[in-house]
């Protein structure tokens, strides 16, 4: 976002700004209901958000010294390592043979922003910093979709009456809705 305000690129700051309003909105979310130690992210929450302050203090620092190549390494880092981050549950895919660990909708849409900006990158902006970290999220995403297919998902009984994801039980749900 800051290299788009630096270089007056409108599609990447503009696009790029209301993602990262959603992702703070549903990291934030995440954080009020789930569980003391739910297992939804890797390492605590108070080391991603100490994770997401040094990367917002290191982009700020980069962008008020007008130095958007080190901004754009940080932007192709971060992209690599949240289109890579589902794939943390391949291990529990493989060993449980149930595809109930990735989040479908999630990954679908992930896979489709990552062509529409490979797209975009490749053929209007010319940007190896847009389109490399988006053409790489595109094989991880088939990748997921792949075990999606081949690992369906296995419905317990109480989820299917309660709607309720693979990782919660009736009872935690009941938890959520006393707060």
């Amino acid at each position: 976002m800051s290299t788009g305000i630096i270089n007056s690129q409108p599609k990447l700051w503009t696009a790029n700004g209301v993602g990262f309003i959603l992702c703070l909105y549903y990291f934030v979310s995440f954080a009020h209901y789930s569980p003391e130690g739910a297992t939804g992210l890797p390492g605590s929450v108070q080391q991603h958000v100490q994770g997401m302050m040094a990367l917002a203090t290191a982009a700020l620092y980069y962008a008020n010294v007008k130095k958007t190549k080190p901004i754009g390494n940080i932007g192709v880092i971060t992209n690599l390592a949240m289109y890579a981050s589902p794939l943390a549950a391949v291990k529990t895919v493989l060993a449980s043979k149930t595809s109930d660990a990735i989040p479908l909708p999630l990954t679908v849409a992930s896979l489709l922003s990552c062509i529409l900006w490979t797209l975009t990158g490749y053929l209007d902006m010319k940007d190896a910093y847009v389109f490399a970290p988006c053409a790489a999220g595109i094989i991880l995403g088939l990748m997921q979709v792949s075990l999606k297919l081949v690992y369906k998902e296995s419905v317990k009984e109480d989820q299917r009456k309660t709607n309720l994801s693979p990782h919660l039980n009736s009872r935690e749900v009941r938890l959520f809705k006393k707060k």
